[in-house]
């Protein structure tokens, strides 16, 4: 039973309290019936009026058509030669009332023989008017009693075992790991038996057999001390162990051999085995509800549980008892019938689902009425279905199709929309669980990014519980025999505990629990590509910082201590150039060579024709003019080559500059050649002339630093070749992937 689900426990403990029940109602319709409600007027009947008075008489019942009336009074039965006066002591409800063994026997042979007389075919009955007139009338007892002449006490009887063995499958379903929920389980079968035996034999028209009635008799006091058993194991470890596992099996072993020595009459009388046992049965439990609170009284919590369900137990026990079984002791009429005294048993089990929403009992919580509810919506359901069928079935042709056009438009459809809210298990679709689990990695915000993940496990899974995990969890896996899942921590949410799929109507098989990884491996390489995104989302920006704030906030501040207006303007068209190039690449991220070149050619041509210099720049056969460059590259390609123009204007004394730009292997080419003095000269007559302005000679010149940096952000390599005249700079700069960042190597 480990690995039903919560809902299954229920359905099949509601199941045997059926079957019990029905097998109840099948012995208390399994008798012969004349259709007469007998009463014992007791003391209110004069002492010469002999039998018992008719309270009512069926409508369509056999007496009724014999012409027998309400009022009369039935003095005895005949057939076949045997006659049996009817005495008022024949309708007690409870043997037990009787004064020790001899009578009970006496009673229940009484029992077979007017049995036996209303079983046959015809009865005659000896009756006495309400005038005192004697009368005599023949009847033929039906060979079963309908169900709806059944009285109401029999359904009290009914309805409150069937309510206790639902109520405890409920609270065993939900907690099958402590001794607590077994023993207040224990408790239903136990008063289920008991109330369904009182039922037959008490709510009995006249007689029933004997054997039969001695029977259910011990059936009756087997279910009222294993009861008290019951509920006294549950307060020896509920809500606080107070003894090992030992004891309380010993007291069931205790009460199993009182059973069998009242059941064969080998006690000193019949009180033994059923209400003097039954009477101390309620002092232990009371004594035991003492005892635990005072053990309990460091813990509030605990207390709270048992104070309700001790004060339930004490009120439904305790008033059957009082009612019932503290008379019997005395010798004295119980103060009710059985009947509505087991009514009383109810309280017990009302308490305790009242007491779970408030009280927490056996540790459930408000989710526990969920899994109720929707097993009761389950049986509902099919309870529907086979009515629905069975009144299909006595339908004639005619009224058969009317009723399966009815039911293929109207009843199936519904059926199935119900059918799939309250027991099928809808998994998500993998394509939408894929979305869900990409838009949950890419979730901003960290503490949102966790209530959807977890959002995400109640549409999968849909369990009854989802709290932190106690404990370190590092892969998913199941628990608890398949009633809980644990998850690792996933999507900035802590290690979870899944409790209860589908509202408690199953359990984590192989299946679910390889979904739960393969959920976890996604959101796991999901987040790992949101973070590398991140990663490079933040290096973009830092880059563009970087570049906004070393290039064109450098020109700018440059240009506010230029007093040469035609220098400053210079300036600020440099700036405005790299704005725009910062600008392409926010808005489009990477940009063809073709273009790139276009818009290098033509700036370089504006900047060396202002400064009197002449541009070689040959055409190439445009292969590679929709190749895509990234911000990075053509970013730093287009600062690279404005500061070796910008050199070349300011220091090399030129007339003409040569450029190639190519793309070979992988790499982009780019070579710059002028015609002027070179680079060591130009070097040595850039730091005299600083020097001679600032009285200190710099550490670097010509900006060579900011070029090896810019390429070195790229994996490139820069090369200053040997030529007979003026400086060639050659620049490498690969195209996919790059090496390490840091100044690049010059070779």
């Amino acid at each position: 039973m480990s690995r039903w689900s919560p809902s299954l426990v229920i359905l099949c403990a509601f199941f045997v309290g059926l079957v019990l029940a029905g097998a109840a109602t099948f012995l208390a319709v399994d008798q012969p019936w004349t259709g007469l409600r007998l009463v014992d007027d007791g003391d209110a009947a004069p002492a010469r009026e002999p039998g018992v008075r008719i309270a009512a008489v069926a409508r369509n019942g056999p007496a009724a058509a014999a012409g027998v009336a309400q009022g009369m009074r039935l003095v005895a039965i005949e057939a076949g030669g045997r006659r049996e006066e009817v005495l008022p002591g024949d309708l007690i409800e409870e043997s037990d009332m009787l004064p020790g063994f001899p009578a009970i026997i006496a009673f229940q042979d009484r029992q077979t023989r007017l049995a036996a007389i209303l079983a046959a075919d015809w009865v005659e009955l000896h009756l006495v008017d309400p005038e005192g007139e004697p009368i005599r009338l023949w009847i033929a007892p039906a060979d079963s009693r309908p169900i709806l002449d059944l009285p109401l006490l029999f359904w009290v009887q009914i309805m409150t075992g069937v309510g206790a063995m639902l109520i405890g499958g409920w609270v065993l379903g939900l907690r099958r790991d402590g001794s607590g929920p077994l023993m207040f389980f224990l408790s239903a079968p136990t008063l289920a038996v008991s109330a369904f035996s009182a039922a037959v034999y008490g709510t009995r028209e006249l007689a029933i057999d004997g054997m039969l009635f001695r029977e259910l008799s011990a059936l009756n006091h087997l279910g009222a001390i294993g009861f008290g058993a019951a509920m006294i194991s549950l307060f020896l470890v509920y809500p606080k162990r107070l003894v090992s596992n030992l004891v309380p099996v010993a007291v069931g072993i205790a009460v199993a051999v009182l059973w069998v020595l009242d059941t064969l009459r080998l006690t000193p009388g019949p009180g033994y085995g059923g209400y003097y046992a039954t009477l101390i049965e309620m002092i232990l439990i009371v004594t035991l509800i003492g005892v635990q609170w005072r053990k309990n009284r460091h813990d509030p919590t605990a207390r709270a549980a048992l104070r309700w369900l001790g004060l339930s137990i004490v009120l439904g026990a305790g008033a059957f008892t009082m009612a019932m079984m503290v008379p019997l002791t005395l010798g004295t009429e119980p103060l009710l019938s059985q009947g509505m005294a087991f009514g009383f048993f109810l309280l017990i089990y009302i308490g305790l689902a009242l007491g779970v929403r408030r009280y927490r009992l056996f540790e459930l919580d408000e989710w526990a009425f969920k899994v109720m509810f929707y097993t009761l919506g389950a049986m509902l359901l099919l309870a529907m279905d086979g009515v629905l069928i069975w009144l299909i079935g006595l339908d004639q042709a005619p009224s058969l199709g009317l009723s399966l056009i009815v039911v293929g438009f109207g009843y199936l459809p519904l059926r199935e929309i119900l059918w799939r809210r309250m027991v099928l298990r809808r998994p998500i679709a993998d394509h939408e669980l894929f979305r869900q689990v990409i838009e949950v990695a890419f979730t901003a915000r960290p503490a949102e990014r966790a209530e959807r993940w977890r959002q995400l496990i109640r549409t999968v899974f849909d369990p009854l519980s989802l709290e932190p995990a106690r404990g370190e969890v590092s892969v998913a896996r199941a628990d608890a025999d398949g009633v809980m899942l644990l998850l690792p921590p996933t999507a900035d949410a802590p290690a979870l505990e899944v409790r209860y799929p589908w509202r408690g109507r199953g359990l984590f098989g192989p299946a679910h629990l390889q979904l739960a990884r393969e959920m976890t491996q996604l959101m796991r390489h999901a987040d790992e590509g949101r973070a590398a995104y991140e990663r490079g989302a933040t290096e973009e920006r830092r880059r563009i910082a970087r570049d906004l704030h070393d290039d064109v906030g450098a020109r700018l501040l440059t240009g506010l201590h230029k007093a040469d207006l035609g220098e400053t303007r210079s300036l600020i068209r440099s700036a405005l150039a790299d704005i725009r190039t910062i600008a392409a690449g926010l808005a489009r991220g990477s940009m063809p060579l073709g273009r790139v070149i276009a818009d290098l050619r033509h700036e370089t041509s504006g900047r060396l024709e202002a400064a009197g210099l002449a541009l070689d720049w040959p055409l190439d056969d445009g292969a590679h003019d929709e190749l895509p460059l990234d911000y990075a590259v053509y970013r730093n390609l287009f600062g690279a080559l404005r500061e070796i123009i910008s050199n070349v204007i300011r220091h090399a004394a030129a007339t003409t500059v040569r450029i190639e730009i190519r793309v070979e292997d992988g790499s982009l080419y780019l070579s710059v050649a002028d015609d002027g003095i070179g680079l060591v000269a130009a070097a040595a007559a850039d730091a005299d002339g600083r020097a001679d302005a600032d009285g200190e000679r710099p550490s670097g010149g010509l900006g060579l630093g900011n070029l090896a940096r810019r390429v070195g952000d790229l994996g490139g390599r820069i090369a200053f070749p040997e030529q007979p005249r003026g400086t060639r700079v050659d620049l490498e700069l690969p195209l996919e992937g790059t090496a390490r960042p840091g100044p690049a190597p010059v070779g």
